[in-house]
Order: structure tokens, then sequence, then C-alpha cells
């Protein structure tokens, strides 16, 4: 047990958390630590299967943290638009602290998930904005269409030294390159 998860633990027993609320920690450190050693998978494997627990679409929520989508609209988790096979916790920002090395989505080869500024899952293509900088979603869109959303830098180790940036999406038909002339 590393010392990360030792603090987490001794602050659910110091907390009087449920018996039900450690196993369920508890469950979830062994799975990861299982997946690593038995899979063959990465730190970042391990990460993502240990915290692989969110709500999906249509699920009872009080907030968009507990959604696999990062969205919860009265009182349900609700699909955000371009998310794909994303979930928040697929999140490559913080499984491997940058972008261009997290998780593929929608079979796509050149697709990661990464999460929007505003808290949303996405599938973004990788390189496609080419480091363009933003201050909101709109920003994105006005440079690369309405589907286009702004990615917090600081969350990706600032890949592009430049801040907060651009992601277009990636997968999807609506949007492919070709259709959108470039």
């Amino acid at each position: 047990m590393d010392r990360q998860r030792f603090d987490r633990f001794t602050k659910i027993i110091a907390n009087g958390a449920s018996r039900r609320h450690l196993l369920r920690g508890v469950a979830g450190g062994v799975l990861a630590a299982t997946v690593a050693h038995f899979g063959g998978g990465t730190e970042a494997d391990a990460i993502e299967a240990a915290a692989a627990r969110c709500l999906g679409n249509n699920k009872q929520c009080k907030r968009g943290t507990q959604c696999c989508s990062g969205i919860c609209r009265k009182k349900k988790c609700r699909p955000a638009p371009q998310q794909g096979t994303c979930t928040i916790r697929k999140d490559t920002c913080k499984l491997t602290g940058g972008i261009g090395s997290g998780p593929k989505c929608n079979g796509v080869q050149g697709c990661e998930c990464i999460v929007t500024k505003t808290g949303a899952a996405f599938c973004r293509e990788i390189g496609g904005a080419a480091c363009t900088s933003c201050f909101s979603n709109q920003d994105c869109a006005v440079a690369f269409g309405p589907n286009a959303k702004c990615i917090r830098g600081s969350t990706c180790g600032d890949p592009c030294g430049i801040g907060d940036f651009c992601a277009v999406p990636c997968g999807f038909e609506s949007t492919s390159r070709q259709e959108r002339g470039q």
C-alpha cells in the first residue's frame, strides 16, 4: 500500500465512515493492485480500474462529479456532447499528467479521453486544435466549430505553454476533419 492510499485509508477510519464505504475503498485498492500485477498493465490502468465507478446516464445524482459524463442536471446524469466512450474517470491528464498518451476513445487511433474546462467528459483528437489558447468553450467554437471545447491547461501540465487550450472532437462522423474541410 503506497503512502497516498494509506493516508486515504486512515482518514476514512478517523472520520468514522461506514463499513460499506470502507470495504468499497479496500476493494478498489485490491482491484487496482490485481490489475497492475496480473494484467501486466500500467499504473494508469490500475488507477483507471480503481476509479471506474461512476454513474451512467439517467442515474440519480447530486453533482456532476458523480456522473461518468461529468454532467448532473435535474438530479440525473446526462450525456456530455462528444463524450463518446470517455468518462471523467478516463481523463488522460489525471491518469498520465499530460496529453497524447491516455486512454483512446471511440475505438479510433489518435483520439483520447479528456475532461473539458467545465468538467465534462470529451473524446478529443490529439493535436486537432494545434495549441490554440481559450478562455471558454465559445472561444474554441468560433475557431474550430460548435463542438470544440476548452481544456484546462494546468490539469494537463500546460502542454502548449499557453494555459487553457482548445480541443476538437474525435471519432464522430459529423465532425471528422474531412467534413470540416481540413
